[in-house]
C-alpha cells in the first residue's frame, strides 16, 4: 500500500483502504517471547504506514512513543533495528528545524545542539523548557593500572586455569611453559546477579604473547592427533549453552544468549606455545553485551616461557 501510494499506482487507493481496515481490526496478542520477537517487522510496517498516511496525527506520534517505551530493556540488535528504521522514517518527514528548546537559558535546535565537556566526577544540573530534549554522551579515560591486581566481581566471578598436555595424553595444571607445549585454557564465569535470567553474555580471553590459539574449525589449524577439545557445552542444560565462539589472533571469545543467575558458563580452547620470554596473560573478562556495567575480571597471570632445548 505504501509503495503503491508513493508510485501513484492506480490501485493505491484500494490498497490503502484495505490496509486501513486491516490495521484497525488487527490486534497484537504476544503471549511468549518467541511470538513477541516475531512482531517488530509488523510493528515497523504499521508505523511506516501511519507515518506515510498521517504524519502529523498525534496517534502516529503516540504509536512510536509507546513502541519506544515497550522496547525499553530489550537487548536485541535485530529488534531495535526495526524500531530505528521506523523512527528514522518519522524523523525524515518532520521539519526538525521547527523544534526548539531552551536549556539553562540557551536556545537549542537539532541543527544547533549544546555541547558540554565535564571533568571526571563533575556534576551539573539542567532545566529544559519547550520541546523534549534528548541527551547523549560518551566517556574517555584509562585505568590507573593497565591490569587489576585482584579479580573484579561486578556481577560475574571469572576464573581461568592452564593445563599442559602430558606425554601420556593427560592434562596437568601448570604455570610454567616451554616453546612447543600444547596448553588447554579453561575460563569459568559464574553469574552473581540476583536476576532470574541474564541475556547476551560475552566472555573474552586475551592471549599471552607467547601463545597462539588453535581454531578447530580450520583445517590448517587442526588439533594435534589424539587431542579432543574439552568444551563444556551441555545442550540439555540451556543456561550453560555456548551460542558462538570467535578465534582471533590475540584473543578468544565465547558467547551465550541466556544464563541463569548463580549458574556457570565454562569453555576451553587449545593453544600452542610458540615463543619464549616473560609474558602476561591479561585478565579474562565476562560481561553482558548490552549491560556492560555487569562484568567480571579474572586475576592477570605472569609466565616465564622457556625456549625449546637444542637437540
Amino acid at each position: 500500500a505504501i509503495t503503491a501510494a508513493d508510485a501513484n499506482h492506480p490501485q493505491a487507493a484500494a490498497l490503502l483502504k484495505q490496509a486501513q481496515q486491516s490495521n484497525a481490526t488487527s490486534t497484537s496478542n504476544a503471549t511468549s517471547t518467541y511470538l513477541h520477537d516475531a512482531l517488530p517487522p509488523v510493528q515497523a510496517l504499521r508505523a511506516i504506514y501511519a507515518i506515510a498516511t498521517e504524519p502529523e496525527s498525534p496517534a502516529t506520534a503516540d504509536m512510536l512513543r509507546n513502541w519506544l517505551q515497550q522496547s525499553a530493556g530489550s537487548y536485541s540488535t535485530w529488534r531495535n533495528a526495526w524500531l530505528t528504521v521506523a523512527v528514522a522514517e518519522y524523523a525524515g518527514i518532520r521539519d526538525l528545524s521547527k523544534l526548539r528548546a531552551r536549556v539553562n537559558g540557551t536556545d537549542i535546535t537539532s541543527a544547533t545542539p549544546m555541547h558540554l565537556k565535564l571533568a571526571t566526577g563533575a556534576t551539573d544540573s539542567f532545566t529544559a523548557i519547550g520541546n523534549t530534549v534528548y541527551v547523549s554522551g560518551f566517556a574517555e579515560g584509562y585505568l590507573d593500572k593497565e591490569q587489576p591486581e585482584q579479580a573484579i566481581d561486578r556481577g560475574f566471578r571469572v576464573q581461568r586455569r592452564y593445563e599442559q598436555l602430558q606425554p601420556d595424553g593427560t592434562w596437568k595444571p601448570t604455570g610454567t611453559f616451554r616453546v612447543g607445549d600444547i596448553v588447554r585454557v579453561t575460563v569459568n564465569a559464574t553469574a552473581r546477579r540476583g536476576e532470574a535470567n541474564l541475556k547476551y553474555l560475552a566472555i573474552e580471553d586475551r592471549l599471552p604473547a607467547a601463545f597462539e590459539a588453535i581454531d578447530p574449525t580450520l583445517t590448517s589449524q587442526a588439533l594435534p592427533a589424539g587431542i579432543s577439545e574439552q568444551t563444556y557445552r551441555s545442550w540439555w542444560y540451556f543456561p550453560a549453552t555456548i551460542s558462538n565462539r570467535e578465534f582471533l589472533k590475540d584473543r578468544v571469545r565465547a558467547f551465550s544468549n541466556n544464563l541463569w543467575s548463580d549458574s556457570q558458563l565454562e569453555f576451553s580452547y587449545i593453544a600452542r606455545v610458540v615463543r619464549s620470554g616473560r609474558v602476561t596473560a591479561p585478565a579474562a573478562k565476562a560481561e553482558l553485551m548490552y549491560r556492560p556495567e555487569f562484568h567480571g575480571l579474572s586475576i592477570p597471570q605472569h609466565f616465564e616461557v622457556e625456549a625449546r632445548p637444542q637437540e
